[in-house]
């Protein structure tokens, strides 16, 4: 009987440390108001940046201590905001993820909400992920720290974060600093991999809508300059197909009169071409020898930039 009261008393109080989902304490010499917890929502724009919804507010006791019940959280992994304001109106926060099913504990250790300890894994890789940031930025030397910055984490959140909620965290604070599309457009491949196993998950849709929007926006910047450059190919190749045109229908249609580019004795000796006579018969005609002949047909195809005899009778010939 002894043993089963036991049992009994432990499964009491299990049950009620369960319903405690977040719990800790501040000092009430600083304290002027309650303490708040509030979510990340997502607006129109499935952004993060300043849309905060209050969950609830607790008045600590006479020792400071708080706690919040596990009913108030969401059933999967949302962003929350523990807040309070000291005296001073200077506010003490800390963001955190957790879940219905977590337990969460701050402690005074290093100041109000400096320290906790939590059993969501996610929440876990995200501290890493911040502290991780500011190592970084010590790290790195003005006034390219930035972007440095920048570009280490959008690497490290593409390659190394695991956890598929928190490197959405991640990547929204990348588009909150308009870093996001110039990721994607070096790495499309990766990012439409990832885009896939969100939409497998069960991460609501809304939650990675602004990914889902910025990898349409680099296809469509993608798709249009390909078309760009493709209509820039084809109006050279028709601009080109109409010069050359021009130029053969110029050639085809060139006067006849070609006297002020010819000789008299080669102006003589293509009219005689063009009457069908043979070298032989050009050389009768006009007293020369046939070498002489063939020197001025020659002649007379470099300047009318014709290669042969049907070439010349074709252009100059009249019809």
């Amino acid at each position: 009987m002894r043993y089963l009261i036991f049992i009994l008393f432990c499964t009491y109080f299990n049950g009620i440390q369960a319903q405690t989902g977040v719990s800790g304490q501040v000092d009430l010499d600083d304290t002027i108001d309650g303490v708040q917890i509030k979510v990340f929502t997502y607006g129109s724009q499935a952004k993060l940046k300043d849309s905060l919804r209050l969950v609830a507010t607790t008045q600590p006791d006479a020792k400071g201590f708080f706690e919040f019940d596990s009913h108030l959280f969401s059933k999967k992994n949302s962003l929350y905001k523990i807040q309070y304001m000291e005296k001073g109106g200077k506010i003490a926060e800390k963001s955190f993820i957790h879940s219905q099913s977590d337990v969460l504990r701050f402690s005074l250790v290093d100041g109000v909400f400096a320290h906790y300890e939590s059993t969501n894994m996610a929440d876990k890789e995200w501290q890493g992920f911040q502290q991780l940031k500011l190592k970084l930025l010590d790290s790195l030397v003005a006034p390219t720290a930035q972007v440095d910055l920048d570009k280490r984490l959008a690497g490290y959140t593409k390659d190394s974060v695991k956890v598929l909620y928190v490197k959405l965290l991640a990547l929204n604070q990348l588009d909150q600093r308009n870093l996001l599309q110039s990721d994607i457009s070096a790495n499309p491949s990766a990012y439409t991999v990832l885009l896939k196993e969100l939409q497998a998950s069960d991460i609501p849709a809304l939650e990675y809508a602004f990914l889902a929007d910025r990898i349409a926006l680099d296809y469509a910047k993608d798709y249009q300059k390909k078309y760009s450059w493709s209509m820039a190919l084809n109006l050279f190749l028709l601009l080109g197909f109409v010069v050359s045109g021009a130029y053969l229908f110029y050639r085809k249609r060139k006067p006849n009169g070609t006297a002020h580019l010819l000789s008299s004795q080669e102006t003589k000796v293509e009219a005689l071409i063009l009457q069908g006579c043979t070298n032989k018969e050009i050389a009768q005609e006009l007293f020369i020898s046939v070498n002489t002949v063939k020197t001025h047909i020659q002649n007379i195809y470099r300047k009318l930039e014709v290669a042969n005899r049907k070439e010349l009778i074709g252009r100059f010939s009249k019809k």
